[in-house]
């Protein structure tokens, strides 16, 4: 790997019919000591047309450098090539290609004495059927709370294969942002019923009820877009952050708005240079704020855990904000 160096900042991207499917870690790397074997114990789950029987999978180890990363020899199979190439067969649960035993390691292609790139993989592949529970811990108000959702494949499928725009730029938060909304589809109000019962349970007010779905929003892993997409930016619907339990900011300002606006408070999205989050009209909120409509909206950092209701990262203080409403929205 690197010049005199004994670590390596290891990383793996996965692709799946040419389109990237994950990355592991999801940020950052792993650091890892040269010639040891390590055990990342990482499963990465998705979702096959039903009408296909053959899926390529593609496997890319990266050694992560501050300048650029460093594709590293994962492909036994030729002297030009570095990334595990598989052709998987659903129905038979085998795979062809560069490996087919699940070790994969790039000095059996005779380049061990002329490259410094080399390395091994353990891996496996298998079909599952896909499994739509998902369970969800977050910690508010020093209690740990607790939640299943069963999210039906047909629902997540119906808004993961929508046609709408993912990414139509900046200025097209105003005419697609809305539509992301989806707060009275029935099993995001499900959803947001159960997060009304756990908070009625503690005999939560307003502002507590909406405090506690705001870190449960929190609480679900930030991760770029390109690292769990075939794109830099990829507009996410509610059900989708919630099934693949990760996304970036727009993904959980999304899933925030939606969740509010059905548990019957009025949200609206706040777009800053740079960034964006919810404003919420909520009763005994203090803290930053902007007027629209004769109300007052409540800034939500909806990306870290260290937010409450009003708080506002330094860095936005004396930014403007687009304010964009949202309304009544159904896929």
């Amino acid at each position: 790997m690197d010049f005199l160096s004994l670590y390596g900042q290891i990383y793996f991207e996965l692709k799946v019919d040419g389109k990237l499917v994950s990355r592991l870690p999801s940020t950052g790397s792993w650091e890892f000591y040269q010639g040891t074997k390590y055990s990342i114990s990482k499963d990465v789950q998705f979702d096959v047309y039903d009408d296909s029987r053959y899926v390529n999978i593609e496997l890319l180890m990266y050694d992560s450098d501050s300048v650029f990363s460093d594709t590293l020899d994962i492909d036994p199979s030729s002297i030009h090539g570095k990334t595990l190439n598989v052709k998987y067969d659903i129905q038979k649960q085998t795979w062809t290609g560069d490996d087919v035993t699940g070790y994969s390691d790039g000095s059996r292609d005779g380049t061990q004495n002329t490259d410094d790139d080399d390395a091994a993989v353990w891996y496996n592949i298998k079909t599952i059927k896909w499994p739509y529970n998902r369970h969800y811990a977050w910690t508010y108000d020093n209690t740990e709370f607790f939640m299943d959702v069963n999210i039906p494949i047909a629902s997540y499928v119906n808004h993961s294969r929508s046609d709408i725009e993912r990414w139509p730029g900046s200025s097209g938060w105003s005419v697609y942002g809305p539509d992301y909304v989806t707060y009275n589809d029935a099993t995001l109000t499900g959803i947001a019923e159960s997060l009304s019962s756990l908070a009625s349970s503690k005999g939560y007010n307003q502002l507590q009820k909406a405090s506690l779905v705001l870190r449960f929003v929190q609480y679900i892993e930030y991760s770029f877009d390109n690292a769990s997409k075939s794109q830099n930016e990829f507009w996410r619907y509610p059900l989708e952050t919630l099934f693949d339990m990760t996304g970036d900011c727009e993904a959980s300002f999304i899933l925030y708005a939606a969740i509010m606006e059905s548990m019957g408070f009025d949200a609206v999205l706040l777009l800053v240079p740079g960034h964006c989050a919810v404003g919420l009209d909520c009763p005994g909120a203090i803290g930053w704020k902007y007027q629209y409509d004769e109300k007052m909206y409540y800034y939500c950092e909806t990306t870290n855990t260290g937010w409450k209701i009003g708080d506002m990262p330094l860095d936005y203080q004396t930014e403007s904000a687009e304010i964009i409403p949202v309304g009544p929205r159904i896929i």
